[in-house]
């Protein structure tokens, strides 16, 4: 049997099979196209690149289910890639972009970063929106990504999807070089060294010593930072999801978001069951479900995107913002 001898079980596909030998890269290949039809090699490459035409019908299809303008908001989980000016800018001119009804349902996928640019993301979007905002979490909305949640009508995640806690953290300095660190952590270990050393009766050098490694203007910056971090989370969430509750209600329920005595780590994942119980509005999708299909599928072929060295992006069925 000659060894490039194509075999079929159907007859009629091996007479209309063509063989073409073609060169590639000086190497003989034989191309194979059943049934006489080519392959489009552009078509290839546009799937394996995950182009932006790939995901338009998904948006179509989703804005449908939702009956909202979708736009989807993806940021690396690697790197030093964080929610920063201008992000909301550029979630605005992907808004003003696209044509359809005028709400607005945000698609999320963040680790999170500055907080006060989720204020302004959740305010572009409640201004565009003709404030009817709606947030989906196809896998992670983290720290700030969060807020963004916190400012929508409704959160739509399933069952395996993730919010995290919001208390700020900082750089700081170890033996490992530097590493995030909850700035509660950093502000009750200054507090106590300095209550110490003002109580102690003996030897102060060691309290001294490491309170040498704190500057007390980034301490009370610290403090600052977390206050600011609660009044973001009250203030939206008492514009909306919880509208009618008073501010030391809402930070009483949203305790496992804003004290990390609680999750014990800044990347613990809080699931829609706890954000329930938390006080927000979640809806959850079981994972089978037809919504949460398309949802997946869409988080599916941004996410591959990442691959590409993109660190940012921000889209929707009829435009595209990239950032690297």
């Amino acid at each position: 049997m000659p060894k490039n001898r194509l075999l079929h079980s159907n007859p009629s596909a091996r007479r209309s099979a063509a063989q073409e030998p073609t060169f590639a890269a000086g190497l003989l290949v034989r191309r194979v196209l059943p049934y006489g039809r080519a392959v489009s090699l552009q078509k290839v490459h546009t799937e394996a690149a995950q182009a932006h035409n790939i995901r338009k019908p998904l948006y179509k299809q989703l804005s449908a289910a939702t009956k909202c303008r979708v736009i989807a908001f993806y940021t690396a989980f690697s790197g030093n890639t964080i929610i920063d000016t201008p992000d909301a800018e550029m979630v605005e001119e992907v808004i003003a972009q696209t044509k359809g009804k005028k709400a607005i349902a945000l698609v999320v996928n963040s680790p999170g970063g500055n907080g006060v640019e989720a204020e302004r993301i959740v305010r572009v979007c409640r201004k565009r929106s003709g404030d009817d905002f709606q947030v989906i979490v196809p896998r992670m909305a983290k720290s700030a990504a969060t807020l963004i949640c916190m400012g929508a009508d409704k959160i739509i995640m399933s069952s395996t999807t993730e919010l995290g806690p919001i208390d700020p953290q900082v750089p700081w300095r170890t033996i490992a070089g530097f590493r995030l660190f909850p700035t509660r952590t950093l502000v009750e270990i200054y507090d106590t060294l300095l209550a110490d050393a003002q109580k102690t009766t003996g030897n102060v050098e060691p309290f001294l010593q490491q309170l040498q490694l704190f500057n007390a203007g980034e301490v009370a910056q610290w403090r600052k930072f977390e206050a600011l971090t609660v009044e973001l989370a009250t203030k939206l969430l008492a514009q909306h999801q919880m509208k009618g509750k008073k501010r030391d209600e809402i930070m009483k329920k949203i305790k496992i978001f804003t004290e990390s005595g609680l999750t014990l780590d800044h990347g613990r994942p809080i699931f829609a069951e706890i954000a329930k119980r938390a006080g927000l509005l979640v809806q959850t999708e079981r994972t089978n479900s037809a919504l949460w299909s398309k949802v997946w599928e869409l988080h599916a072929r941004c996410s591959h995107v990442f691959q590409q060295g993109v660190q940012k992006l921000i889209e929707s069925e009829h435009y595209q913002l990239l950032g690297s």
